[in-house]
Formats: C-alpha cells, sequence, structure tokens
C-alpha cells in the first residue's frame, strides 16, 4: 500500500534556506505518493559545501546532508505504516 505525503512546501521551504541553484528533479513534486515503511530516497542539486535538510510531516526527525562538490545531495527519509491521518505541508519558521 502507498502512502500519500505532501512535501511539496517543505522541499520549497528547503530551496529557499539552500540559497540560489537549488534543484529537485521533476519526479519530486506536490502530492507525490512515497511507499510505506521505506527508506525513501530524495535528491537534487545545490550549491557545494551548503548543507541540505528534509523533514517528513509525519516525523520530528530531520535529515541533513552536506552537498558535494558536483553540486550534488542525497538523502534517505524513512516513511511511516499507512493510515487514516491526513498530512499537510511544512510551514517555513
Amino acid at each position: 500500500m502507498k502512502k500519500l505525503c505532501t512535501l511539496c512546501l517543505a522541499l520549497y521551504c528547503l530551496a529557499l534556506s539552500a540559497g540560489n541553484g537549488f534543484l529537485l528533479p521533476d519526479i519530486i513534486s506536490n502530492n507525490m505518493v512515497l511507499q510505506q515503511q521505506t527508506g525513501v530516497r530524495l535528491w537534487g542539486k545545490a550549491s557545494p559545501g551548503s548543507v541540505v535538510s528534509v523533514k517528513g510531516d509525519w516525523s520530528g526527525e530531520t535529515v541533513s546532508v552536506k552537498v558535494a562538490k558536483d553540486s550534488t545531495w542525497i538523502v534517505k527519509l524513512l516513511t511511516p505504516a499507512a493510515s487514516m491521518q491526513k498530512h499537510t505541508p511544512l510551514q517555513q519558521a
């Protein structure tokens, strides 16, 4: 079973914090569906040496990674079991 997770606003906020030059692949978008109870890999490009942080609205855990010299980054975000709970986008602090 798959779980609907809203990550678009969270990734947008993440993009703002990473500065100019932050890019996500087209496959990562609003209302994307993630497999439940797995480690989902999210990736993109940003300024080398900057730090990218990702947080799902279902978890209090933030996953951070330093951007490589070739401008790429990848994080593994753990997803919960399926439920009927509605998920909402994260708000920028």
